[in-house]
């Protein structure tokens, strides 16, 4: 089953590269793997947008995050949810 995630590289110098909404089926450490573009034993390739790659050197990384997030259906629905509610709300006090 596919989830979404945020994946976050964080570096030795205190940088950090985000990948918001990653859509993988792997669980634990592999998440990031559908994260970047290649990866080899002394880099890995991150496409930033359309234009932008950016080569991380593995020995600089210090660690890597992977937080599951809702998926875009899922956002929409509790939006919908909380919008009801609001609503329900205002028309109990009589607005």
């Amino acid at each position: 089953m596919e989830k979404f995630y945020n994946v976050k590289f964080h570096t030795v110098d205190g940088a950090m590269i985000i990948k918001r909404g990653i859509v993988s089926a792997k669980t634990g450490a592999d998440i990031w793997h559908d994260a970047v573009e290649s990866y080899d034993d002394d880099f890995i390739c991150l496409k930033i947008n359309d234009k932008t790659l950016v080569d991380l050197r593995r020995t600089n990384i210090v660690r890597i995050v992977m937080t599951e997030v809702d998926g875009p259906i899922t956002k929409r629905e509790k939006q919908r949810d909380e919008i009801r509610a609001a609503v329900n709300t205002l028309a109990e006090i009589g607005l």
